[in-house]
């Protein structure tokens, strides 16, 4: 349409014209058809018949203010536009059923308050409950729900609400809480991230804060031990984490135990009810040179304090695979050079590593070189490659893995274990062996390769990088002599080294990269001159041990991403070695041989020890399409120390693991309420804290206005579009015709 927005209020009816035509031609128009009336009306023998004149002009004033095109606002599309959605979110946690509301509980004030509400009734109103998870939920369910949630991840459900396509600037959350929060997040934290998703949103936060804001004195500590896996010469971190209350500004002692022997312990002060004091233990374990070495043990334990409520959130037990035997590496070398050189010798100068070489030479020759065990099988099968931890390539990998063999690299890597593309690009493609095999092999690389060579680039190192090469000085490394341009890495992938060129306005790119395949790792070399790190003089010693550093780490970190294959050929494995109450934990054997094979079809057992002594026996069963694996499920269910053993038929122990189990319910322990937490929350977001014992405003009001512009937000409909008024036009034109007709106008 054509024309500006023109408005005229009368008060009661508000009018918008949008003109179908240019305000001053559509006069125009109007004028001339006037004009013409009345000389027609004059010139024809009809004076004295005036009404039909006046009928006319009528006429032409209506079709005339058609064109204008007056507009009136749709009433039920502005209706429907600025329907607000009121979400109520109750709290359905442990600490509800608290009675310290009047001698009544939490939980009963709660639903009486609602009852009285008159809420039941708005069609506008959502109802969603949480405590260690959140769920919609109609009224009568929430009548008959009773709190059984043993967290209250306040700040998850209502991010997570906040976020939800169906909640709309406009609409607002009225949560009903003990204001308690049992999330990682400090509550200034919390409370940061729920005003800016709040605001982001448009909505506002009303609160109606339940319970007494009295606390029962306790001390709780979490902890957990970093790497879960370690070797002989590798540090164990045990980073602890206490909160309290009732205590505060008061000192203690937390005492590190390795197998019931106290091995460090440290003062702590502790501090305010809304912080945390945090230390680290560092401690490296003795281990022995055998395979299945039992699990470390460590113990994590606070003094009990005066009048604790409870000790049993006082200690944690935390289990750390030891890596005794030596960790199997095979390297493919298709186009031996320098770099494959420094790379061997680096790794043979790990006592930790038993090292295969297997190098393509002239003449179609394959020399295959080993520390210990023995020699890979040829033609390569995924069993024979299964014997190792971790698979390294250099260049022309066409050679072992060519075509469609490519595969046998993401299984391995699929099934938990680590491989390295120490050199680049692993495949040729100039052939067409090697040009299938990258194909399949770039489902699994982190790099995105370009085509030309960038020369001369300076490496820098990256956090995550830092962290698994050490603490060396990157100025003093050598520059890298060239690399194939790399266009990026993938969204999954982790930059450990990055590569400058010389000249400044080229961007950087990756040097080495890392990401996860499932269970499995892959790290990429992306720069063909890593090993001038290793040849240099003397007096830069610290760059050679950079780049044996480097290999190393990257071996063993890559050995650990996976599982550790025992003496018999079998592995035993959890999905975590620590739980809450009621929470599955996930069991998997696997076989890498046909020995192995071989005890599974003879009938191996899993048992499930509990704390108390008593024992279960799994069932585990086949995983579809992978006869060597077997995995099953169980739910402890008792607090303490938990022991799977794997047992051959004759009842002979192969392989065992632990796992620590805890009841998480803060919630009993600490359930004081937090009413000028909530009070917060609802003044930042726009709200209001509402009293629980005040009548509840109707949910209407408590919609805030949105502040958008009125007519971006209005449907608008014409006036000639409406039925009365397109049926009086056509009545009025009838009526005129005819009068016209019977005084012999036509």
């Amino acid at each position: 349409m054509n024309g500006a927005w023109l408005h005229f209020d009368a008060g009661l009816a508000a009018w918008f014209w949008r003109p179908l035509l240019p305000a001053p031609p559509a006069v125009l128009l109007v004028a001339v058809a006037l004009m013409v009336s009345l000389v027609v009306y004059v010139r024809s023998d009809a004076t004295g018949r005036l009404w039909v004149l006046a009928l006319r002009v009528l006429l032409i004033v209506a079709f005339g203010a058609l064109l204008l095109n007056p507009c009136r606002p749709d009433p039920a599309a502005q209706s429907d536009l600025h329907r607000a959605t009121q979400h109520l979110l109750v709290d359905s946690s442990l600490s509800m059923k608290r009675s310290d509301v009047r001698g009544r509980s939490r939980w009963d004030i709660a639903l009486d308050t609602l009852r009285q509400s008159g809420w039941a009734k708005r069609s506008s109103l959502r109802i969603h409950r949480f405590d260690e998870a959140s769920a919609s939920i109609d009224w009568p369910t929430l009548m008959q729900t009773e709190p059984a949630g043993r967290q209250t991840r306040l700040t998850d459900a209502l991010l997570r609400l906040l976020g939800r396509a169906d909640v709309r600037a406009g609409d607002s959350v009225v949560l009903l809480s003990d204001g308690r929060d049992t999330g990682p997040l400090d509550p200034r934290a919390a409370l940061d991230r729920i005003v800016d998703a709040a605001a982001a949103k448009g909505v506002t936060v009303f609160t109606i804060a339940l319970g007494a804001t009295d606390e029962p004195a306790d001390v709780v500590l979490h902890a957990y031990a970093e790497p879960d896996r370690v070797f002989n010469d590798q540090p164990v971190r045990i980073h602890v984490a206490l909160r309290q209350s009732g205590y505060a500004d008061l000192s203690t002692q937390v005492t590190l135990n390795l197998d019931g022997r106290p091995i460090a312990a440290q003062n702590v002060r502790l501090p305010a009810a809304d912080r945390a004091a945090t230390l680290t233990f560092t401690h490296k374990p003795k281990l022995g040179d055998h395979d299945d070495n039992p699990m470390l043990h460590y113990t994590v334990s606070v003094d009990a304090m005066a009048r604790e409520a409870t000790i049993a959130n006082n200690q944690r037990e935390l289990f750390v695979r030891p890596i005794g035997r030596r960790l199997r590496v095979v390297c493919f070398e298709g186009r031996p050079y320098w770099e494959t050189r420094f790379l061997l010798r680096a790794l043979r100068s790990d006592p930790r590593i038993d090292l295969t070489a297997v190098q393509a030479l002239r003449n179609d020759r394959i020399q295959t070189t080993h520390d210990g065990g023995d020699s890979i099988e040829a033609p390569l099968t995924q069993a024979a490659l299964s014997q190792y931890d971790v698979v390294i390539l250099g260049k022309g990998a066409e050679r072992f893995f060519g075509a469609q063999r490519a595969q046998l690299l993401t299984d391995y890597v699929s099934a938990g274990r680590g491989l390295m593309a120490a050199r680049g690009q692993p495949f040729n493609q100039d052939t067409p062996q090697g040009q299938t095999a990258a194909e399949i092999f770039r489902a699994i690389e982190p790099a995105q390769w370009g085509e030309r060579v960038v020369r001369e680039l300076s490496i820098q190192l990256t956090d995550p990088g830092r962290r698994l090469i050490g603490n060396v000085r990157t100025r003093q490394l050598p520059d890298m002599i060239a690399a194939t341009q790399n266009l990026g890495t993938k969204s999954a992938a982790v930059v450990l080294l990055t590569q400058q060129p010389q000249d400044a306005d080229a961007p950087a790119m990756a040097a080495a990269a890392y990401q996860r395949i499932g269970s499995g790792r892959v790290l990429q070399v992306m720069t063909d001159g890593l090993w001038r790190w290793a040849m240099q003089p003397p007096d830069r010693n610290d760059a050679g041990s950079a780049y044996r550093s480097f290999m190393i780490n990257a071996v063993r970190w890559l050995a650990t991403g996976g599982e550790l294959i025992g003496k018999a050929g079998l592995a035993l494995s959890l999905d975590r070695h620590a739980t809450s109450l009621g929470e599955t934990v996930n069991a998997e054997v696997r076989s890498i041989n046909q020995s192995a094979q071989r005890l599974i079809e003879a009938g191996c057992r899993l048992h499930h020890i509990r704390p108390d002594g008593s024992t279960q026996t799994l069932n585990p069963g086949a995983r579809a399409g992978d006869p060597n694996r077997l995995r099953t499920g169980f739910v402890p269910e008792r607090v303490g120390v938990h022991t799977v053993e794997l047992r051959d038929a004759d009842g002979r122990l192969v392989q065992s693991t632990k796992l620590a189990c805890y009841d998480p319910a803060d919630e009993q322990r600490q359930s004081g309420a937090r009413p000028d937490w909530l009070a917060q929350l609802a003044r930042r977001t726009g709200g209001r804290a509402i009293p629980f014992d005040a009548p509840l405003p109707d949910p209407v009001s408590l919609t805030v206005p949105v502040n958008t512009t009125q007519q971006a937000q209005t449907t608008y409909r014409p006036i000639w579009t409406t039925g009365w008024v397109f049926v009086a036009l056509i009545l009025a034109m009838g009526v005129e015709w005819f009068a016209r007709r019977s005084k012999g106008m036509l």
